[in-house]
């Protein structure tokens, strides 16, 4: 898998990427398997960083249970 950040101004993105088995050669990019979603909003000096997420697209790639992250 592989990890994609976008900076703004005022928050980060983070998104994980996990993906089929690509132990093998392949003529095709394998494909998506799960995708884990973050946000982190900028946070003044002080304070404590608050992170949202994960927020997941289609089924978690482990067993989770929300507020155990």
């Amino acid at each position: 898998g592989y990890g994609l950040v976008t900076i703004r101004k005022n928050e980060l993105h983070v998104r994980l990427i996990t993906i089929e088995d690509c132990r093998r050669d392949f003529a095709q990019a394998p494909a998506i398997r799960h995708v884990a979603k973050f946000s982190l909003p900028h946070w003044e000096k002080g304070a404590l960083p608050q992170l949202a997420g994960p927020d997941f697209e289609g089924d978690p790639p482990f067993p989770f249970k929300a507020g155990t992250v």
